[in-house]
């Protein structure tokens, strides 16, 4: 199959929606798994240490985790608007 088809499918794909049973299944295995990854554990302390505007797209969960691991503490937590 040439790109031009392939990219032709793709946007058919999208056009139909299919791709919102992978988002689910995505985002069902995310909440699913619970634990953040280190990786991810040290973007959410920094975010909170820094009181970064990305701190809006954190849930109370992933912060509690982070403070819960010695990351940040609470009062970190707390100015960033989290653990009130």
């Amino acid at each position: 199959m040439s790109y031009h088809v392939e990219a032709l499918c793709d946007r058919h794909r999208l056009r139909d929606g299919k791709w919102r049973r992978h988002v689910e299944e995505l985002r069902r295995d995310s909440i699913g798994s619970g634990m953040m990854t280190e990786e991810w554990r040290a973007i959410v302390a920094h975010w909170v240490k820094t009181r970064s505007e990305l701190c809006r797209h954190l849930r109370e969960p992933q912060v509690r985790e982070a403070a819960g691991l010695g990351l940040i503490t609470a009062q970190e937590a707390q100015a960033a608007g989290f653990m009130r």
